[in-house]
C-alpha cells in the first residue's frame, strides 16, 4: 500500500474498517475491495491503474473498478479490486459554454442540474436520487432516469469521455468520421487494438447483433453494438 500511496496525490488505504464499509453499493452484491484509492486528479487515476497493471499476473490479477456514491442497484460499484472512488475530488464541473457543460466523474447530478438551471438549462435524463448519482456513474450504467422513453438515456447527451484504459493509458472518445475511425484502427496503442477489435466484431457479426437486439422503446442493456451496425 506504502508503494501505491507514493505514486499518488490523492489517498490510498486498505484500512479494514474502510474495507468492510465500501464492500456493497445499493444491490445484494458484497465483495471486498483490495484497497480504496480516493484520486485528486486523472493523473492519480492513470498511476492507479498502472500501478494495478504492473502487479498484475495470472495467478495474482489485480483488477481496478471506479465506484460514485455506491447507489447503484446493480452491484456495478462492487469488487474484490483496487476500488477507484471518484466522487470525494473528482467533483467539479470544469466548463459551461453555450452548447456543451464539462464535468468530471463524481459530479453529482444535483449539482450538475443546480448550475444549468441557474443558466436557464435542465438535462432531461435525471435519475430519482438526484444527490446520490453521479455523472460517471450515470454513464457507466448507462442510466434511463425517470424520463427515458421520451428523452432517451444518458448516452444520448454525450459528446465525448476521458477514459483510462487497462494500461494506464488516457484516451478521448468521441464521435467519428470513417476518415478519423481508419486513422484510430492504425495505432499500434491499446487504443488502436479496441477499435480494430470492435469494428471487426461488427463487420463479422452484423446480421447476429441485429438479430439478438430486443425490439424496445428503451433499452440500457449490453453495449449498443447495434447502432454501430448498418442496419
Amino acid at each position: 500500500m506504502r508503494e501505491l500511496q507514493a505514486r499518488l496525490l490523492g489517498a490510498a488505504t486498505d484500512q479494514p474498517g474502510a474495507l468492510r464499509q465500501l464492500a456493497t453499493d445499493n444491490s445484494i452484491v458484497t465483495a471486498e475491495p483490495m484497497a480504496i484509492v480516493y484520486p485528486a486528479n486523472t493523473a492519480d487515476v492513470r498511476k492507479t491503474v498502472q500501478f494495478a497493471a504492473d502487479h498484475i499476473s495470472s495467478t495474482n490479477p489485480t483488477p481496478v473498478i471506479a465506484r460514485g456514491l455506491g447507489m447503484g442497484l446493480s452491484g456495478g460499484a462492487v469488487a474484490s479490486a483496487i476500488q477507484i472512488v471518484l466522487p470525494a475530488h473528482m467533483n467539479k464541473i470544469l466548463k459551461l459554454d453555450k452548447r456543451t457543460v464539462t464535468v468530471q466523474s463524481g459530479v453529482t447530478f444535483r449539482t450538475l442540474e443546480q448550475t444549468l438551471m441557474s443558466h436557464g438549462r435542465h438535462i432531461p435524463c435525471l435519475p430519482l436520487n438526484l444527490d446520490g448519482t453521479t455523472i460517471g456513474g450515470a454513464v457507466a450504467e448507462e442510466s434511463p432516469g425517470l424520463h427515458a422513453v421520451k428523452y432517451g438515456s444518458i448516452r444520448q447527451y454525450v459528446r465525448g469521455l476521458k477514459v483510462v484504459l487497462s494500461d494506464g493509458s488516457l484516451i478521448e472518445t468521441k464521435p467519428l468520421t470513417a476518415r478519423q475511425l481508419r486513422a484510430r484502427k492504425g495505432l499500434t496503442t491499446l487504443e488502436g487494438q479496441i477499435y480494430r477489435d470492435i469494428d471487426n466484431i461488427l463487420l463479422d457479426h452484423e446480421e447476429l447483433i441485429r438479430a439478438a437486439t430486443p425490439k424496445l422503446p428503451y433499452n440500457n442493456l449490453g453495449f449498443a453494438l447495434e447502432k454501430g451496425t448498418s442496419r
